[in-house]
């Protein structure tokens, strides 16, 4: 028996787009209560979260969805009077421009899970401000648009080999995996001839939605600071490759990469989940990794392919497919930290690596993996990156 059970509604907006207007209704049976969202679409909204706000006001994020119906059970200490009695539902709409909303929150960085611990010291971390992640890596048009207008407005130099700023290389085109040229001042996209591109895509492919990954640290980071000039933001980096409390990322209102710190807590929000997608093992059809030695595809593959593979926010590909530069230093955080930004080191050393890539196996898999190697290491089909924001005030 189902009996229809009223709902507060408390309506909000995300980065100026007006609210939805909701119909809402629940409906319990003798075990379990289901509540139905349906809402007209926002113009310009590509993404509608759902929040439970308690007595104390405070937003426990229940889900999302691009749609315009959202449906989920209550949980289990809800009563049938409870929507009413001591909270709201609402909805926030909002266009997050390729990137989305992390929300700020306390997490147990790195896992020590009883079948293969990664890092045996795993610790509490606290982020105290919202960001903004990339829902997906950056694929090789985007990277080839703004290092087109770098070169066109004097920021970078380039030739048919390489592309260099503040005497670091950025881009290697001279590697046969890499999927960017340059000629006659122009920059274009072609398709890899490296071994593993030919038997993955023995027909040839549209290199132009796959993740850029003839890139260093430093092709990285510009990119970045490219992003904020287009956008009129203060660039974070411009050739300071510090991360320390005079040049502290968290307060930057530019693009940047994300600390370790945050991209991981993006991957395992909210139950600190052993794999983006859960704790289910990988499996071809939900991530480009290579069991057991055996690769599903090979090379890379357009960012976005394996939507099964998608984090609880809404992020994609954050295992597989390429590991991905973060703004970090290699090294330790303390057993409890408030936005950590790990050790002060000069501009050369190691930085750290998330996600897994292509070729590597289910441990790579995991959230907490993490990889160092010089920030000028530039391999093609293996390492890229997604951009990040902090949310001021």
């Amino acid at each position: 028996m189902k009996r229809l059970l009223p709902v507060l509604l408390l309506c909000g907006t995300a980065h100026a787009i007006d609210p939805p207007e909701i119909q809402i209704q629940a409906s319990g049976d003798f075990w379990n209560t289901y509540i139905d969202v349906a809402w007209r679409p926002v113009a310009g909204a590509n993404k509608y979260n759902i929040y439970f706000s308690n007595h104390e006001m405070q937003d426990s994020l229940i889900g999302f969805t691009s749609d315009t119906l959202f449906t989920f059970e209550v949980p289990n200490q809800w009563s049938f009077s409870t929507p009413t009695r001591i909270g709201y539902i609402h909805i926030t709409s909002e266009n997050t421009g390729g990137l989305t909303l992390i929300p700020p929150g306390t997490f147990t960085m790195g896992d020590s899970f009883d079948d293969e611990p990664l890092t045996p010291n795993d610790h509490t971390v606290q982020l105290t401000n919202s960001y903004l992640l990339g829902t997906n890596e950056i694929t090789n048009a985007e990277y080839i648009d703004a290092l087109q207008w770098a070169y066109d407005n004097g920021l970078v130099t380039a030739d048919i080999s390489t592309v260099t700023v503040y005497g670091m290389q950025l881009v290697d085109l001279s590697d046969n995996g890499s999927e960017i040229m340059f000629s006659g001042g122009t920059f274009s996209l072609r398709e890899s001839t490296d071994n593993y591109t030919l038997e993955a895509y023995p027909g040839g492919y549209d290199p132009a939605n796959h993740p850029v990954s003839c890139v260093s640290w430093f092709g990285a980071a510009c990119y970045c600071d490219w992003l904020s000039m287009q956008f009129l933001l203060e660039p974070f980096y411009c050739g300071n490759w510090a991360q320390n409390t005079d040049h502290n990322p968290y307060e930057s209102e530019g693009y940047r990469l994300p600390t370790d710190a945050e991209w991981e807590f993006a991957a395992v929000f909210q139950d600190d989940r052993k794999y983006p997608w859960g704790d289910d093992p990988p499996e071809c059809e939900i991530v480009n990794f290579a069991p057991t030695g055996n690769d599903c595809i090979g090379w890379t593959t357009p960012v976005g392919s394996y939507p099964e593979g998608m984090s609880q926010l809404g992020l994609l590909d954050l295992a597989g497919n390429v590991w991905e530069w973060t703004g970090s230093h290699f090294g330790d955080h303390p057993s409890f930290s408030v936005n950590p930004l790990g050790p002060d080191l000069d501009s050369n050393a190691h930085r750290k690596l998330k996600g897994g890539q292509r070729r590597n196996d289910e441990r790579d898999m995991r959230c907490a993996m993490v990889i160092s190697i010089p920030p000028e290491i530039i391999s093609p089909g293996s390492l890229g990156f997604r951009v990040c924001r902090t949310v001021i005030d």
